[in-house]
């Protein structure tokens, strides 16, 4: 007899216990009820009782549970892996796309055509993708047409200021290299002696006697400030100086443009010595 487990199981009322054996000599924990069975011992002599208690090995009483969370465990990681499925498919199949589409879209924007635009994914995605790509090749083609054009055009007005038997001088009208020289024709080269390989980034000061450089510094100040210099549409008479360090009288038209990459202004000139010869001459 277990004397532990029967003074667990033999009180007046009933109730639950926990014990560390079933009963029968195995060490395993049980969980026993008990209850007396009082219609009986009202029957027995004083000092003897009738109990009646049932046990349980508490691996079968949580086996039901264990099963549960088993099957909890398993629907977890089942839904673990079906999430990370979701997640390898969107990863591969739309962020991925969508962020290289913003990319190449970025790398268009920037000017950069080069690229062809290939997505495979066999949904809107790759259609928007073509799309894209059918935008690069018609931007590229017109970018080519206009840049065929404005070569054709600077072509067309180079040819007309080397024909040109006056000089054209353009200069720079803002920025680091505000009033230096960037444009010379071929009568600019015969008028001052200089060819334009010397001449171009050269400050326009070179031409012009130094009683004159600080008028125009003034000019070009004003003008870079925002202002209109006080001889753009008109023509003026003035003093050049030619490389050989000579002076002679000149006549100048001045304009002013904007351009994408600055400000620029052209000036017309003339010289004008036999003009002068010929005007004394007829006043004398």
């Amino acid at each position: 007899e277990d004397q532990t487990l029967l003074a667990l199981v033999t009180h007046d009322q009933a109730g639950w216990t926990t014990a560390e054996n079933d009963g029968h000599g195995r060490s395993v924990f049980s969980i026993v009820g008990y209850a007396p069975l009082d219609g009986v011992n009202s029957l027995l002599p004083s000092g003897e009782s009738w109990h009646m208690f049932v046990w349980q090995d508490s691996r079968e009483i949580f086996a039901p549970a264990k099963s549960l969370l088993i099957g909890v465990l398993l629907a977890g990681l089942l839904s673990l892996g079906l999430l990370a499925t979701l997640s390898y498919y969107a990863s591969s199949h739309i962020v991925r796309p969508v962020q290289r589409l913003r990319n190449e879209a970025r790398r268009i924007a920037g000017g950069d055509l080069s690229q062809p635009l290939a997505i495979h994914t066999g949904d809107e995605i790759e259609e928007l993708a073509g799309e894209f790509d059918e935008m690069r090749v018609q931007l590229r083609h017109h970018i080519g047409a206009l840049e065929d054009k404005l070569e054709g055009r600077e072509r067309h007005f180079r040819a007309l200021t080397e024909s040109a038997n006056d000089a054209i001088i353009t200069g720079a009208g803002a920025g680091a290299g505000a009033g230096n020289i960037v444009g010379w024709n071929a009568a600019a080269e015969r008028l001052f002696g200089y060819s334009e390989t010397e001449i171009n980034g050269q400050s326009l000061t070179v031409l012009m006697p130094e009683r004159f450089r600080n008028l125009h510094r003034e000019g070009l100040a004003r003008m870079v400030a925002g202002g209109v210099p006080h001889i753009i549409g008109k023509t003026v008479e003035l003093a050049g100086l030619r490389k050989d360090g000579s002076e002679f009288p000149l006549e100048l038209s001045l304009s002013q443009w904007q351009a994408a990459d600055g400000q620029f202004f052209t000036a017309i000139i003339r010289d004008i010595s036999k003009r002068q010869q010929a005007e004394k001459a007829l006043s004398e």
